[in-house]
């Protein structure tokens, strides 16, 4: 069974499953909330009473909304339809009959991350998409170069959590187990940066930051994280690889 066979199998299978629909919807509802949550607090506030005065939402700010949820609850989301990737495969059984095709283990391991990695940027273009048209709708527009590169950089970090995810469907023996091993690491992740300063902007959460200050205007130093988290989510799909060839199915 060729590459490409693997592939369309698994844009099938996400099809066929509905995380076509629901991850992109996850994406569309942080995307719309952040800016018209931004818009709307200062009315609900003095709705309830609450009177003094609040300084106006800036399109940065709103984009940063977008981007803090994107990295947390839609990355979680990106998590839970990933999580049984592969070891949902091995309990259904049907992995053993893709692999006797046969089907080369290396393959089976891209054409899972590609296929899923693909479905976590659409969704999050859709997102971003839905984030700048209601940003200058209701607070102002965004600027579009810095916008672009700050959410290359968001979506090479959900990247990494795809790839994350992917290792520990793979090794592991249940998609709870899968899940949650991922959440932990995820927010260990998250963690560690307030440790150590250093690993602020290598860690590939630091892109998320990376991504803002591009917004605001900064110019940080990009090339280092960015071929830090490519590294390292080549290094997890490896390892994921490594271990899933040494596996009896």
């Amino acid at each position: 069974m060729s590459f490409a066979v693997l592939l369309r199998k698994e844009f099938k299978e996400i099809v066929r499953t509905k995380r076509i629909i629901v991850l992109p919807a996850v994406f569309l509802f942080f995307g719309i909330l952040g800016p018209v949550l931004l818009y709307m607090t200062p009315e609900l506030l003095k709705s309830q009473g609450l009177n003094f005065t609040m300084p106006a939402p800036t399109p940065v700010q709103s984009a940063g909304e977008y981007y803090e949820s994107a990295s947390s609850f839609a990355a979680i989301a990106i998590i839970l339809v990933s999580m049984g990737a592969v070891v949902e495969e091995k309990a259904r059984g049907t992995i053993q009959i893709v692999l006797t095709k046969p089907a080369r283990r290396s393959c089976f391991i891209a054409a899972k991350y590609i296929a899923l990695a693909c479905l976590s940027l659409v969704s999050m273009f859709m997102g971003s998409v839905a984030c700048l048209y209601y940003t200058g709708l209701l607070i102002g527009h965004l600027p579009i170069g810095p916008y672009m590169i700050s959410t290359m950089l968001v979506g090479l970090f959900l990247c990494f959590v795809v790839a994350l995810t992917l290792f520990f469907s793979t090794v592991l023996g249940s998609q709870m187990a899968a899940g949650g091993a991922t959440i932990v690491v995820f927010f260990l992740l998250g963690a560690l940066p307030i440790a150590s300063k250093a690993l602020r902007t290598m860690l590939p959460n630091g892109l998320v930051g990376l991504g803002n200050a591009v917004l605001a205007g900064e110019s940080p130093t990009l090339l280092a994280p960015v071929v830090a988290d490519l590294v390292l989510i080549v290094l997890i799909l490896i390892a994921a690889w490594a271990i899933f060839s040494r596996q009896e199915l």
